[in-house]
Order: C-alpha cells, then sequence, then structure tokens
C-alpha cells in the first residue's frame, strides 16, 4: 500500500511538472515595439504632384537634374502590437515623413538679360493610424504575415518660387547676376491638410528570435511601399 501511495505521489508530481513545462513553452512575448523605415511611392504623393504639376505647367519649370531628388517621402515609423495569440495581433502605427524637389527655368527677356525662375517643393507628414496583423505562416525563426492599417494623415505641403535676372555675355558665355534672388510670396503655395490613409501590407516577412526580429514588408500607403526594421518582444 506505501508502494501504491509513492507510485501515485510520484506520478502526480510528474503529470504536474509536465503540464507545468507545456505550459511554459507555449507562453510567449505579448507585446511588441517596432521601428522602421518607410521608402517608395506614397498615400501622399497624389497632392504633392498636383501642386508640382500646375505650378510647373504655369512657370515653365522642369527638375533641378543637380539637386537630390526625394519624390516620395522618406518615412520613420514606430509601432506598437499586442498578440491575441500566436496569429493575431492589434496595435497601432504612427509615422513622420519628408519629401523635396527643387525645379528651374528660364526666359530671355533681351538678347542679354534672362529671368531664372526655381521653385522648392517640400511636404511633410504625419500620421497615426490604428492596426491588425495576421500571421499566416510560421515555420522556425520565420514568419509570414498580412497587415492593415487605417487612420488619419496630416500633410503640410510647400512650394516656394523665386526668380533671379542675369546679363549673359555671348563672348565667354558667362551669366553675371544682375540681382538678388526674389521671393515670390503671393505666387507660391502653402497648405496644411488632414485626410483618411491607410498602409495596405499583402506580405510580411520576420525572421528571428522570441525577443527580437527583424522585418520587411511590401505594400502601399502612408509607410510607402518598402518597410524594412526591428521589432522588439516582451
Amino acid at each position: 500500500m506505501k508502494l501504491l501511495n509513492t507510485l501515485s505521489r510520484s506520478l502526480f508530481l510528474l503529470a504536474l511538472l509536465a503540464s507545468s513545462v507545456v505550459a511554459t513553452a507555449q507562453r510567449f512575448p505579448r507585446h511588441e515595439l517596432s521601428s522602421s523605415t518607410g521608402l517608395g511611392p506614397n498615400w501622399a504623393d497624389h497632392r504633392v504632384n498636383n501642386v508640382v504639376n500646375r505650378y510647373n505647367d504655369r512657370y515653365d519649370l522642369e527638375w533641378d537634374s543637380s539637386d537630390f531628388l526625394i519624390t516620395s517621402p522618406i518615412v520613420q515609423n514606430l509601432e506598437y502590437h499586442y498578440r491575441l495569440n500566436r496569429q493575431f495581433a492589434v496595435g497601432a502605427t504612427m509615422g513622420w515623413g519628408i519629401s523635396k524637389e527643387c525645379y528651374t527655368g528660364h526666359t530671355f527677356i533681351t538678347d542679354h538679360k534672362v529671368e531664372c525662375r526655381s521653385g522648392s517643393e517640400q511636404s511633410r507628414i504625419f500620421f497615426f493610424a490604428p492596426s491588425f496583423r495576421y500571421t499566416w505562416y510560421t515555420r522556425g525563426p520565420i514568419q509570414l504575415y498580412s497587415r492593415v492599417a487605417v487612420g488619419v494623415m496630416r500633410q503640410h505641403t510647400k512650394y516656394d518660387l523665386n526668380k533671379r535676372f542675369y546679363h549673359v555675355s555671348y563672348n565667354d558665355l558667362h551669366w553675371t547676376p544682375i540681382s538678388d534672388n526674389i521671393y515670390l510670396p503671393d505666387q507660391s503655395y502653402d497648405d496644411i491638410k488632414w485626410k483618411p490613409t491607410c498602409q495596405l501590407t499583402p506580405v510580411g516577412f520576420s525572421v528571428g528570435s522570441r525577443f527580437i526580429r527583424f522585418f520587411a514588408e511590401l505594400g502601399y500607403g502612408c509607410q510607402g511601399v518598402y518597410n524594412m526594421g526591428v521589432r522588439l518582444a516582451y
């Protein structure tokens, strides 16, 4: 009888230990913080292109090839997600972005006098959007997922127009400035708009450990087309 009681207690303790190990194995970090950079065509491009095309057509301007061109915003993102289980996570994302372009054009007023015009576009965005993520493939350290975020964006768009006059010497093809750079505030553009925005990510890829993962996403919206960063879990 004593032997039976001892065996029973041993089996009970073994079962308790096994269940504890299984429960520990099933636990996973629930909270995730992510930082990433987004590149490529952006939700904000449509408004910027409308302003740029309108001014460039009106004042006969072309892209300044000597300028570093940022046609779509470079976006820095911060995200938080809470994992409901191993597949579903909810949270929010916010980000800041900037784009900048420069344009030039000129008109001969006389044979030796030229009016040079320059335009400078700058767009700054800020957005906040609740986010939902679904992980549909997990194999070892690799995960594939899809994500959607819907929220609001603040976009500040500016287009500054300037002009300057030059004297042209045809003997040495030298252009000499004969005026200061003149800012034209009445012919420039400065406006702030709030509008709905979203980010649709059909495919996201992440690799790493339970607590730190590197990820890359392909989608379209307020974060751009290509989004790459690091994710910490706790």
